[in-house]
């Protein structure tokens, strides 16, 4: 567990200074009946979180190690346009797991900061529960819960009903499908190559010994497809089990990763994250467990 801790908080000296830019949630974020602040629902009883509708349309990703370029084939879907929140987490799951908890940066709300040290467990429960507050028929089946030093779920078999309209954790290939908002596939980030505009987008570079935390969502500016903190902030737990290669040359359409295997995957770095490990690209595998720089979001048909 030390070297996977290693790895989702490795970081350096290469953060900049905040850009702070309320969010301009896109038409597609708005619903009926439900007010929103910065993407959260203010409505009293309403836990909605605003989501963006994504084309259907390819990814192309050159195979691991490097190899030949594969295009992959993706459905349209909903995704949220932040990373899940404090306070959406709390409302939902009635527990603050976070370990940011109390310090929030100058300015910022503390509800509205990504929620962390969650499972990947956790993640698959909450967009159950979520789904049903939303009339929505659950995705996922979880049996076999193993309790461990007081965490709701630390081991469980986990089925899945793919046409389930309800929430879910994106497909690895979905999740970087999103992230790249029909970008240039060649490019490190969905905005270029140019490590110098990272911190227009991302928050990244500064492990907690030198200040590093989470920040409030939203506050960096969206990918083409109006999308924010899909770079830094937290990793971002995604469905798929990790095995190379990815993608699978013989699974192209709509994948869904192996069937098995020892860990699950999270994209996207986070704060304390090296520039390098904050690429489009990037995957991890980690235990199913929780880290203080580890969180999610999700989509729905």
């Amino acid at each position: 567990m030390a070297a996977i801790i290693g790895v989702l908080m490795l970081g350096c000296d290469t953060g900049s200074s905040p850009t702070r830019r309320p969010p301009t949630l896109p038409p597609q974020a708005s619903h009926i009946h439900n007010v929103f602040v910065n993407g959260i629902c203010t409505h009293p009883g309403c836990y909605m979180i605003a989501m963006r509708q994504l084309p259907g349309g390819t990814l192309t990703r050159r195979g691991e190690p490097e190899g030949e370029l594969h295009t992959i084939t993706l459905s349209g879907f909903n995704m949220m346009v932040f990373e899940v929140t404090q306070e959406l987490f709390y409302e939902v799951m009635g527990h603050k797991p976070s370990h940011f908890g109390d310090n929030p940066a100058d300015g910022e709300m503390q509800g509205r900061r990504p929620v962390e040290s969650v499972t990947w467990f956790d993640a698959v429960e909450f967009a159950n529960k979520l789904s049903d507050r939303h009339n929505r028929t659950p995705v996922y089946t979880i049996t076999n819960r193993v309790p461990e030093s007081g965490h709701p779920i630390t081991s469980a078999d986990v089925e899945v009903d793919w046409a389930a309209n309800g929430y879910r954790l994106p497909t690895e290939a979905e999740w970087e499908y999103a992230n790249r908002a029909g970008s240039n596939p060649a490019w490190y980030w969905h905005f270029g190559n140019n490590e110098a505009a990272l911190g227009i987008y991302s928050w990244y570079g500064v492990p907690p010994d030198q200040g590093g935390m989470t920040r409030q969502v939203g506050q960096k500016r969206a990918n083409a497809w109006g999308l924010y903190d899909t770079h830094g902030n937290v990793w971002e737990w995604v469905w798929d089990w990790h095995a190379t290669p990815f993608p699978n040359p013989e699974d192209l359409n709509n994948p869904r990763g192996p069937g098995a295997g020892g860990s699950r995957v999270v994209r996207g770095g986070s704060f304390v994250s090296a520039a390098d490990d904050t690429h489009s690209a990037i995957r991890i595998g980690g235990p199913p467990v929780r880290f203080h720089n580890l969180g999610f979001r999700l989509v729905r048909p």
